[in-house]
């Protein structure tokens, strides 16, 4: 039995336009999601798969929904 993890990429100008929409910056929605800044970054610029639980700690802190922000990736 084979266990498959979903990971998720953002979608580069939805996340940059919904952080700029929440007048925040990456720094502080990585404060706020329990996130390193350097993993933000990579997350924000879509070189970084992220996880479930960590893409939807990210889209409830934009006030926006985990398809508006991310990709799932299998």
């Amino acid at each position: 039995m084979t266990t498959s993890v979903s990971t998720f990429r953002a979608k580069y100008a939805a996340f940059k336009i919904a952080v700029i929409e929440q007048r925040t910056s990456l720094k502080e929605l990585a404060k706020n999601t329990d996130t390193s800044y350097h993993t933000m970054l990579r997350i924000g610029s879509g070189s970084y798969n992220t996880s479930g639980i960590r893409a939807k700690a990210i889209a409830k802190e934009l006030n926006k929904n985990v398809d508006d922000l991310f990709t799932e990736v299998k």
